[in-house]
């Protein structure tokens, strides 16, 4: 059922944001938004560790890997049905995120899943950072230079992130 709210929540947000003109500010700033507000609302979802023992079998690869394949070409055959308005709302879709929490839900419960979705935002910090970043520089740096300025300005936002998540972690300990 998670799923499927998480599906008919993403549709409904993908269909109201159709309907605007985003320019890079804009979309940056509601981006910026959207990652601060529920970086705030999932902010006392308790954090799970998952003790990942035992060995994977290869039904249960094979298994894992077809469902997140299924997943791929599903979005993928969308964008040939949904108006072009829809390509950045299915190019932002988390095709590798939902089989991956699927599996994690299936595998652990609820509780480790839950933390990996309340680290979400934030990691769509980095994803902002390189589309960003790669949006300022294909042009002139070309394909490769962009993509890889692009992934370290992603890496830092990153390791930025977890700085700050320590810094909070060491100044909550000592009061």
């Amino acid at each position: 059922m998670g799923s499927l709210g998480g599906l008919s929540a993403w549709v409904a947000v993908g269909w109201s944001l159709s309907h605007f003109e985003f320019t890079r500010l804009t979309g940056t700033l509601v981006t910026l938004v959207a990652i601060g507000v529920f970086t705030w609302l999932y902010r006392r979802v308790p954090e799970t560790r998952v003790n990942a023992s035992g060995t994977l079998s290869w039904s249960a690869l094979g298994l894992r890997a077809a469902l997140a394949t299924l997943m791929i070409f599903v979005i993928t055959a969308l964008a040939h049905w949904v108006p072009a308005a829809w390509a950045g709302t299915l190019a932002a879709f988390p095709v590798t995120m939902l089989p991956f929490l699927v599996i994690l839900h299936a595998g652990y419960g609820a509780a480790p899943a839950s933390t990996v979705i309340k680290h979400y935002p934030m990691g769509l910090g980095a994803l902002l950072s390189y589309t960003l970043c790669v949006s300022l520089t294909y042009a002139s740096w070309g394909l490769a230079a962009g993509t890889l300025a692009g992934f370290i300005v992603a890496t830092l936002w990153l390791v930025g992130w977890m700085r700050c998540q320590q810094w909070w972690a060491a100044r909550r300990s000592t009061t």
